[in-house]
């Protein structure tokens, strides 16, 4: 069965809410002197996390290529080719967003019917609109529960809700419904639980949601806090010369990931979760400026800029996963999904299946996937913030723009350079 309003459950589309709370929740952050709210105590024993999650690469899969995803047919072969586009690049730990039979049973099916080497961090896909105990939900969790147990050797870790505490989109109606889903789901299954959701919620998780769960799953996105948060961290970088700018925005992205990640460490261990793991369920940096209020991102939004983020990340990921950083990091994520419209552009992959930068300089032996070459990946093409510069004020009653000989009185451009007078304001 599908969900009538999965496309909007589904990750990307409540970016824009939750970037617009971001500089709210840190005002109410620094008001509360970071040191949470109630005490959380968390379900006791904890499960572990596989060892699947500190040890292979992880990225969010969606399989759906329309602009209308609520009416496309998604077949096996489709999901064939994409896990092995990703077992391709080193992806062997996937992240599904629902488990309906379209996208949860037929990707766990290819992934068994093919032996392929990939495990899975499975969701419960939940409606949070008037009553969340609905029998919508009732059915996605059933479903839920039958592929946890039916792919017990692929399936790692459930999920179950994404992004429903933090902001109004889809939001549930009360914290208590997904916590009787959560447990509904871990009652059932051997692995271990969760739900996803912003890091700004698990700074101030409520204990009726930490008491249910195993593991914390939080989503970082500094990249969207540029738009609708700015002073979150400065990604402008202006006191940095200009050929080292866009390498200073992309260092201060993920320094600022790591801050958001360590608050809600800081977080657990000061109410006394200090054994609760943590890993990253979702970050990620657009390969292309959409230009709209979803995603309008002058001098940031480039597959060289999304390329720089991801290697910073798998970077941060390599060094601190096995200490203090988190268990993994979901990359969002594998391919782009036009029926997202507004809040397209984050694949890695283009929706034709063509590597982006991030991809092609992995480049190993078994790739087979075509690249993209629509932009540049090379570092020194990265976008970076540059001031404008304002053309000198016109005084003059008349200007000419080209002439031979000019009137008394009237400017004229000096050698009809248009240059003279700086760069067009609409470049910005």
């Amino acid at each position: 069965m599908m969900l009538p309003s999965l496309s909007a459950l589904s990750s990307g589309a409540g970016r824009v809410a939750r970037a617009l709370l971001a500089f709210s929740f840190a005002a109410v952050l620094v008001a509360c002197g970071g040191d949470g709210t109630t005490p959380i105590t968390g379900v006791q024993p904890l499960r572990p996390l596989s060892g699947d999650f500190s040890t292979r690469k992880a990225v969010n899969y969606s399989p759906y290529r329309s602009s209308n995803r609520d009416t496309e047919i998604i077949t096996k072969p489709m999901i064939k080719q994409d896990m092995d586009l990703l077992l391709a690049g080193g992806f062997k730990l996937i992240r599904l967003f629902d488990s309906t039979d379209m996208v949860g049973k037929q990707t766990l099916e290819v992934i068994r019917d093919n032996s392929l080497d990939i495990k899975v961090y499975l969701s419960a896909a939940l409606a949070g609109y008037g009553n969340s105990r609905s029998s919508i939900n009732d059915d996605e969790v059933a479903r839920t529960i039958a592929l946890a147990n039916q792919f017990s050797s692929i399936v790692v870790a459930v999920s179950v809700g994404n992004e429903m505490l933090d902001f109004a989109f889809n939001k549930i109606d009360k914290p208590e419904n997904l916590a009787y889903y959560i447990t509904k789901v871990r009652n059932a299954i051997r692995q271990p639980v969760t739900t996803d959701d912003t890091y700004h919620y698990w700074r101030t998780a409520s204990p009726v949601i930490t008491n249910a769960i195993d593991f914390v799953a939080a989503h970082t996105y500094p990249e969207q806090d540029t738009i609708y948060a700015e002073g979150l961290w400065d990604w402008r970088q202006a006191s940095v010369p200009a050929d080292r700018r866009a390498a200073a925005m992309m260092d201060a992205s993920v320094a600022a990931a790591k801050n958001q990640y360590a608050s809600v460490r800081q977080t657990l261990d000061e109410v006394g979760l200090a054994n609760m793991p943590i890993l990253i369920g979702e970050t990620g940096w657009h390969a292309v400026n959409t230009g709209n209020a979803g995603g309008n991102l002058p001098f940031r939004a480039s597959a060289a800029n999304q390329k720089m983020y991801y290697d910073r990340v798998r970077a941060w990921e390599a060094a601190e996963r096995t200490t203090t950083g988190p268990r993994t990091i979901f990359v969002f994520e594998a391919f782009d999904e036009p029926w997202k419209q507004d809040d397209n552009f984050w694949g890695m992959f283009t929706v034709e299946r063509k590597a982006r930068c991030a991809i092609q300089a992995l480049n190993p032996p078994s790739a087979t996937w075509v690249y993209d070459s629509s932009q540049p990946c090379d570092a020194a093409s990265a976008l970076y913030w540059k001031e404008l510069v304002v053309p000198p004020q016109v005084t003059a009653n008349r200007f000419t723009l080209y002439a031979n000989a000019v009137t008394a009185g009237e400017g004229l451009l000096p050698n009809g350079d248009w240059a003279a007078y700086g760069k067009p304001i609409s470049e910005g």
